[in-house]
């Protein structure tokens, strides 16, 4: 290769410029979670809705939903005397979520500490 044609070539890697890859790498995963998440998003929040209904008030500040994934509701607890009354509770609050969100298909309540 000539020194004029790597010169130029020198100069067109010059002229990118850092950001501009990084914008439309953005709005390429801004589209595609708007088509691919945003379902699931929806049956989440429905869902979490659900659980602030199903909870027991004084449990709520203690107990939050953290992630459903494969029909396991993920849920963060606070301390060990409310992650044994969620044990506790876990076999009811399943049955009345499932009752509730059916899309969800819940199978199990994983409780993690917070």
């Amino acid at each position: 290769m000539d020194p004029l044609e790597r010169a130029i070539r020198s100069a067109r890697i010059q002229r990118r410029r850092p950001g501009d890859s990084a914008t439309r790498l953005a709005d390429m995963l801004g589209a595609l979670m708007s088509v691919v998440l945003e379902p699931g998003h929806e049956r989440f929040s429905v869902l979490a809705e659900a659980w602030e209904h199903v909870l027991p008030p004084e449990m709520l500040e203690h107990c939050k939903v953290a992630g459903l994934a494969d029909g396991r509701l993920t849920v963060a607890v606070a301390g060990s005397a409310h992650r044994y009354e969620m044990q506790m509770r876990s076999a009811e609050l399943l049955a009345e979520l499932k009752r509730r969100c059916p899309a969800a298909r819940l199978k199990k309540i994983e409780l993690v500490p917070a």
